[in-house]
């Protein structure tokens, strides 16, 4: 019970603390950089891929967010060549400050240490997926969505402005790994801390 509810707290107290979208060197705007990186994950995906990964902006499907091991629609990791995996993963760099990366791969990472604790087949670290909604492009309106298991990040881009980067969750369970390889891992380690305080 305790690590429900610390994983409860590190979701509530993450907020927008470190998932911020990259801004160039120049403070500008990253909507651009989201869009390039967006078109090159949809280019990379094989047709049929291509076709569950791109749906329209105005789908109810875009509403339909969740932070729980469950099928969603779009392209899991697990479906994706390993020249697809690197464009999804450059289009999720796109979208995360350098530290928002590093602490979301760790928290999909801990997937293998609840999947050590219980052997559900519910937890994988390559059943996340990626979804783009509407068709990215430098003054368009579209949006993307990364989701699975404690993760759910929502970018939506208006007239070539990124105009929100909600609704976001950021969960972690074990928030603290007490053996194994990772022991020792706090993915939102600030944030639990932070919400502590």
């Amino acid at each position: 019970m305790l690590t429900v509810l610390r994983a409860s707290i590190v979701g509530v107290a993450v907020a927008a603390l470190f998932i911020s979208a990259n801004a160039d060197a120049e403070g500008k705007d990253p909507a651009l950089s989201m869009a390039k990186a967006a078109t090159a994950f949809l280019a990379a995906l094989d047709p049929v891929k291509r076709e569950k990964a791109n749906m329209a902006f105005h789908s109810d499907e875009r509403l339909n967010w969740h932070f729980v091991p469950k099928e969603r629609q779009g392209v899991p990791i697990r479906q994706m060549s390993p020249d697809e995996r690197q464009a999804a993963l450059a289009l999720l760099k796109s979208s995360l400050s350098g530290s928002g990366f590093k602490k979301v791969e760790t928290i999909r990472n801990l997937e293998e240490v609840l999947h050590a604790m219980s052997g559900s087949p519910l937890r994988d670290p390559e059943q996340y997926y990626f979804t783009v909604f509407g068709e990215p492009a430098e003054r368009s309106t579209w949006g993307w969505r990364y989701e699975g298991h404690h993760t759910s990040f929502n970018w939506t881009v208006v007239d070539g402005k990124l105009v929100a980067s909600t609704p976001q969750f950021t969960g972690a369970n074990p928030a603290d790994v007490s053996d194994g390889p990772r022991k020792g891992t706090r993915a939102l380690a600030v944030e639990e801390d932070l919400g502590r305080a």
